[in-house]
């Protein structure tokens, strides 16, 4: 009877076994799916999170890249409008001239010319301008001659009047101030009256109010100068040249005082 009792609880101890043993392992299974698919979920999250770094940084990059461009826009806009908007503007200009004369008589035909002449403005807005000229001109015994044709400071008081100083060309007459120039002038040489130690006035150093005022249909030219004024070469009360390049000295103490209209 005893040994009975010992099968039958062995074989209860086995059944039991048997039916705690699967559900452990299928516990045990469903923890180890739960986990797969949490590691799974967890990475397609980190998948994504990379993702969306890697897109922030393309982002970035672009916007980088983008503010660089427009910066260098700005500076090309900037330095555009730096020539667009101004109070100075500069010009540069001039001539050159290289003559040739023939003349009655032996061995007179020549090359008599070689000369370069450089013009500057400077204008600042439409209130101040200067500008000079230069000339450097080859002399007949081979030497250059560099001169200073004229240089001004011209004042705009307003449209109708201009206060100039320096040293300007002579408003006596238009061939100084406006067809001397090698460019305009194609004679030889100069009107009769008008050449170097002439009786018109070549230049003076000075100060000179001038402009233009209209007059009914037309317009007036006015200049009033006060220079230096010109020497003279005399000899006994006869006067054998007037010199008139412009000079800053003023021997007799006396100043010149003229109009042209």
């Amino acid at each position: 009877m005893q040994t009975s009792k010992n099968y039958t609880l062995i074989i209860s101890i086995f059944f039991l076994f048997l039916v705690t043993f699967p559900v452990q392992t299928l516990a045990a299974e469903e923890d180890t799916a739960a986990m797969k698919s949490r590691i799974e979920a967890l990475e397609r999250e980190l998948e994504e999170i990379k993702g969306k770094l890697e897109e922030q940084a393309e982002e970035s990059a672009t916007k980088e890249e983008l503010e660089a461009v427009q910066e260098e826009v700005e500076v090309a806009k900037a330095e555009k409008d730096e020539w667009k908007y101004y109070d100075s503007k500069v010009h540069l200009a001039g001539y050159g001239a290289v003559g040739f004369v023939s003349e009655d008589g032996p061995a007179n035909d020549r090359f008599n010319q070689v000369a370069f002449n450089p013009i500057f403005h400077y204008l600042y807005r439409d209130l101040i301008m200067l500008e000079a000229e230069l000339e450097m001109a080859i002399e007949p015994d081979g030497e250059t001659e560099v001169a200073l044709e004229y240089m001004t400071v011209d004042w705009f008081i307003n449209d109708y009047m201009a206060l100039v100083a320096g040293k300007f060309l002579s408003p006596i007459g238009q061939f100084r101030q406006a067809l001397h120039p090698a460019w305009v002038n194609k004679l030889p040489t100069a009107p009769s009256g008008f050449g170097h130690e002439q009786a018109a006035p070549t230049a003076d150093v000075g100060v000179q109010l001038r402009g233009g005022v209209p007059i009914f249909r037309g317009y007036g030219n006015y200049a009033v100068f006060v220079t230096n004024g010109p020497e003279l070469d005399e000899d006994g009360g006869e006067i054998h040249a007037v010199h008139s390049e412009g000079f800053t000295s003023n021997e007799d103490n006396n100043f010149l005082l003229g109009g042209a209209y």
